[in-house]
């Protein structure tokens, strides 16, 4: 609704209609962000429509995910970027900045991309396909196991998510519940998900991603984002329902 132009066409007519069956017929609605929820609220009052119970609740990951003993820092650097391969997660911007810096001839790690490729990706599928410079630098896969995502982010520098924008974002609260450091867009739901808990740069500014990129081959820089994932207080399934049964029952 709010970013119709990252989506395909037939979403302009589909997804509104989907949104307002929810607002006709739903007695509560369950969010997993407090941005969402007020995105939600405002979509609401927009439109004069009776208040109802929004209930934030923010979703843990999976299991797996939740274990940090298993974190071990491959000696080939890699940085994993998880989701479809679509417009509004910025995969574009990504592609350019790698492009640039090893044209300039700085050291980067590798950037592994986690997901199928979706929907308006021509400049990405040219750029993979076509540029000489990314060869050897970028890899995209599909359809892996989550044991398998699990332990390619056990082994990996960051998490980088440069998203427009997002309504949550569990591979963000995957990988700090693995320990694995993020660099993320700074947008709001990523502030609160995070716990302010991540390096945050404007999905805008190459520069910013371009110093925390490069910055991630130095102990340093490396050894500041660890503490920072390492104090992220993961979600937990018990305190979820613990949270979420309640509220239901008030419903």
């Amino acid at each position: 609704l709010d970013y119709p132009e990252y989506f395909p066409q037939e979403r302009k007519w589909r997804f509104p209609r989907i949104v307002q069956g929810v607002m006709n017929h739903a007695a509560g609605i369950l969010a997993s962000s407090e941005a969402a929820a007020e995105r939600i609220a405002r979509y609401r009052r927009d439109r004069g429509l009776s208040l109802i119970p929004i209930i934030a609740d923010p979703l843990p990951g999976a299991h797996p995910f939740l274990d940090r003993t298993g974190r071990k820092v491959s000696n080939h650097p890699y940085v994993l970027a998880i989701g479809t391969v679509e417009p509004r997660k910025n995969y574009l911007g990504l592609l350019l900045l790698w492009r640039r810096l090893i044209l300039e001839g700085q050291r980067v790690p590798k950037l592994v991309i986690l997901g199928r490729i979706g929907w308006e990706n021509e400049g990405v599928i040219a750029l993979l396909e076509r540029s000489p410079a990314l060869k050897g630098h970028v890899m995209v896969a599909s359809g892996i196991s989550d044991e398998a995502c699990l332990r390619l982010l056990q082994g990996a520098r960051a998490l980088l998510s440069p998203s427009f924008a997002e309504g949550y974002g569990i591979p963000i609260v995957e990988a700090l519940s693995a320990g694995v450091p993020v660099i993320a867009s700074d947008i709001p739901v990523y502030r609160e998900i995070t716990q302010g808990r991540a390096t945050f740069c404007s999905a805008l500014d190459g520069q910013a991603w371009a110093r925390a990129v490069t910055d991630l081959l130095h102990p340093v820089g490396n050894e500041t984002r660890q503490r920072d994932a390492d104090a992220f207080s993961s979600p937990q399934w018990e305190t979820y329902f613990d949270r979420l049964l309640p509220a239901l029952r008030t419903l």
